[in-house]
């Protein structure tokens, strides 16, 4: 019997330098795939923050339109009440009348091309907006992997501990076993 526990142990050397050979190539994988990913969420996270800042400008850019949104509403209101005193000094002169009409056709241009801007401008805002919830989408699934991935790992690092232990508990009574034999 004393001449086979060499060739055991040595066997079971072998098989624990095999399991943890294994256990590290699986582990070199997972790190690679865990890199993957946290590289993937970088450059998702630098894509929303680049959408973030445009959606700022956007943002500032429909404060700005409003603004002259409001300063034109105002000069139609200032041209509406011209044509009211235009409308009131008709009989004063024709020609002033031609001249506040004309004026006042050159103002609701102006707002209907600034209300066409602000359409096209609502319209890149929306398709902004879905394209964050995509990304933000696309984030949450990211780390909702990266957590199971963890969780994967922790399972087989718990397995791999309990396979050490039973290990353990054998090389104890292969040496008691030992010890009272001799």
């Amino acid at each position: 019997m004393s001449k086979n526990l060499p060739k055991i142990l040595i066997a079971l050397c072998l098989g624990l330098c095999l399991l943890a050979a294994v256990q590290w190539v699986r582990e070199a994988g997972l790190r690679e795939q865990v890199g993957k990913l946290t590289a993937d969420v970088h450059e998702r996270d630098r894509k929303l923050q680049d959408v973030e800042s445009r959606l700022k400008q956007w943002d500032s850019e429909i404060t700005r339109l409003d603004l002259r949104v409001k300063e034109l509403k105002a000069a139609e209101s200032t041209n509406n009440a011209a044509v009211a005193t235009a409308n009131a000094a008709k009989r004063r002169t024709e020609q002033e009348l031609d001249q506040a009409r004309r004026q006042i056709n050159g103002y609701k241009e102006a707002v209907e091309v600034q209300n066409g801007n602000i359409r096209s401008q609502n319209e890149a805002i929306a398709k902004l907006n879905d394209a964050v919830k995509q990304q933000n989408e696309l984030v949450k699934k990211l780390g909702d992997e990266r957590v199971s991935l963890a969780e994967q790992l922790n399972a087989r690092t718990t397995e791999y501990n309990a396979v050490v232990e039973k290990f353990n508990a054998l090389a104890k009574q292969i040496e008691q076993a030992t010890a009272k034999k001799e």
